[in-house]
């Protein structure tokens, strides 16, 4: 049956889902187009390099200057933030609290959208926000490895965000504000691991 022309003024589209020629595939006799066939990829962009930020905000119910530092890495693509923090809230009044550094994607870092004031720039060329990151998933790791203890004021987030950040903005940031910043953690002592569990002071005797 011959196919009608359209009004005047009209323009005929394709339907995207019209059947095919027959295919003879059980499943799909018609040929109709896929979901996988029906949705169009979008291309991820060649990164011109990684844009590293280092953000500070105050943290509220902490008395006096004491500012939370964090660090941003965006190629465009991807998103990333490093940061740090006490391994236990409670743990730090007691010095029990060692320092839990990780790289998470920037919607699940507990510093996404914080913004606060920026305390350093920097720009990796060519790198992916991931490959930028790679030197704080390195101490984050480390720091896993080789605990540190977490001290409010002088070893802490900011001594974290100082040590990843350094070398890519070129100068330590932080200040008066930021206390902490001026520690590096690897010069820190490790937090020395557990002594065995002893049972009867006679036990010893049969060792």
């Amino acid at each position: 049956m011959p196919r009608k022309a359209p009004p005047n003024g009209s323009v005929l589209f394709p339907n995207p889902f019209a059947p095919g020629p027959a295919t003879g595939d059980p499943l799909n006799p018609l040929g109709l187009p896929t979901a996988r066939e029906r949705v169009t990829p979008v291309a991820r962009r060649p990164s011109a390099g990684a844009r590293v930020t280092v953000r500070a905000y105050d943290i509220p119910g902490v008395p006096g200057p004491h500012e939370h530092m964090y660090v941003e890495y965006d190629d465009g693509n991807d998103q990333l933030i490093a940061r740090a923090g006490p391994s236990s809230g409670a743990g730090v009044l007691l010095g029990k609290s060692r320092i839990d550094a990780r790289v998470t994607p920037a919607a699940a870092s507990a510093d996404y959208a914080r913004g606060g004031r920026v305390v350093g720039r920097g720009f990796v060329p060519g790198a992916t926000a991931h490959e930028a990151a790679a030197p704080a998933r390195a101490l984050a790791a480390e720091l896993e490895r080789e605990p540190r203890r977490y001290v409010a004021w002088s070893r802490n987030s900011n001594s974290y965000a100082a040590d990843v950040a350094e070398p890519i903005v070129r100068r330590r940031p932080g200040d008066a504000l930021t206390p902490g910043a001026g520690t590096r953690l690897r010069a820190e002592p490790v937090i020395p691991p557990p002594l065995p569990p002893f049972g009867h002071p006679l036990d010893l005797l049969f060792r």
